[in-house]
């Protein structure tokens, strides 16, 4: 996800103190990973080898659903066209349907066929 790099550090204490409302989350540890020279942090929760199935599902769910809440408040948007799909939903909050439609014309325009990276701008694989 994008962060202002004047906001980088409110969003590390953010995530490292367990946002609320998200009870497995907070269950799990937690890794950064970044980019040098792009303000592009991931975050990565990590749940013990052997969580129940439906522990590591409502991961997902909490972590997708943090991810778009955050993309909103801190103001960046990862520009990775491969990880659209987890985005999609933030995305269109953020820049509203017509830039969906824009974006869909351009991915037409550019690849026709759908070759490059099918159903990731209809979100494919990913639930609201």
């Amino acid at each position: 996800m994008g962060v202002p790099l004047s906001r980088l550090a409110e969003f590390f204490r953010y995530i490292k103190s367990g946002p609320p409302d998200y009870p497995t989350l907070s269950q799990a540890e937690i890794m950064f990973y970044g980019h040098i020279g792009a303000c592009g942090p991931h975050v990565i929760w990590r749940l013990p080898v052997g969580s129940p199935a439906a522990t590591v599902a409502k991961c997902l769910r909490e972590s997708r659903k943090l991810e778009q809440e955050m993309t909103i408040q801190w103001e960046g948007m990862g520009g990775e066209i491969g990880q659209m799909a987890s985005r999609l939903s933030a995305w269109r909050k953020k820049y509203g349907e017509e830039a969906y439609r824009i974006a869909l014309a351009v991915k037409k325009a550019f690849d026709p066929n759908n070759i490059l990276n099918p159903g990731n701008l209809e979100g494919e694989g990913y639930e609201d």
